[in-house]
C-alpha cells in the first residue's frame, strides 16, 4: 500500500513538472488573453536558466524514488551509462552537461527501464513505480530539451557537449 501511496505523489509531482509553464508566452497562468498579468517584477529567465530549472525539477522529483535503491543500481551493468548520466545531471546542478542530458532521453533511461523490469530482488510493485518515474522523468528532460533548443535556434547554438552554466 505504501508503494502505491508513492506511485501516486510520483505521477502527481511528474503532472506538475510536465505541465508547469503551459501559459501563453507573455502571460502568467490565470491571465487571459485580453488582459495579461503584469510581469514587470518578474525576472527574465535565460533559456539555460530555463533549462537548468527544468532538469532540476525533474531531478528533484525522480530521485527520491531511487535514491534508496543506489546499492542495487551500482551494481547492474544494465545501469552503469544511467548511473554516470544521472550523476552528472542531477548533482549539485551547478552546471547541467547537454552530452549527459541527451544521453539519458536518447538511450541511458530506456535501458535502465529495460535492466530494472529483469531485477529479480525487486517487487512488481517496486519495479512498475521506479519505470514509471524513469518515463515521467524522461519526458521531463524531453521537454526541457525540447524549449531549450526552440529558444536558442535563432542564436548560435551551443555543441552537445557544452555545459550550460545556471547563471548564463
Amino acid at each position: 500500500m505504501k508503494m502505491l501511496r508513492i506511485a501516486a505523489g510520483l505521477v502527481l509531482s511528474a503532472c506538475f513538472v510536465l505541465f508547469a509553464g503551459c501559459a501563453a508566452p507573455g502571460m502568467m497562468q490565470g491571465a487571459s488573453p485580453s488582459q495579461p498579468a503584469l510581469t514587470a517584477a518578474q525576472p527574465v529567465l535565460t533559456a539555460a536558466q530555463k533549462f537548468h530549472n527544468a532538469v532540476t525539477a525533474a531531478c528533484n522529483v525522480l530521485m527520491p524514488t531511487i535514491v534508496p535503491l543506489t546499492p542495487l543500481f551500482a551494481t547492474q551493468p544494465g545501469l552503469l551509462a544511467f548511473n554516470t548520466d544521472i550523476g552528472l545531471a542531477c548533482a549539485a546542478n551547478a552546471v547541467i552537461d547537454l552530452t549527459s542530458v541527451n544521453s539519458l532521453v536518447g538511450s541511458s533511461i530506456s535501458a535502465a527501464q529495460g535492466t530494472i523490469a529483469k531485477i529479480s530482488s525487486l517487487d512488481s510493485t517496486q519495479r512498475i513505480v521506479i519505470i514509471a518515474a524513469l518515463g515521467a522523468f524522461k519526458g521531463s528532460l524531453q521537454n526541457a530539451l525540447a524549449a531549450y533548443q526552440a529558444s536558442t535556434s535563432a542564436s548560435t547554438p551551443l555543441a552537445a557537449s557544452a555545459p550550460i552554466a545556471a547563471s548564463q
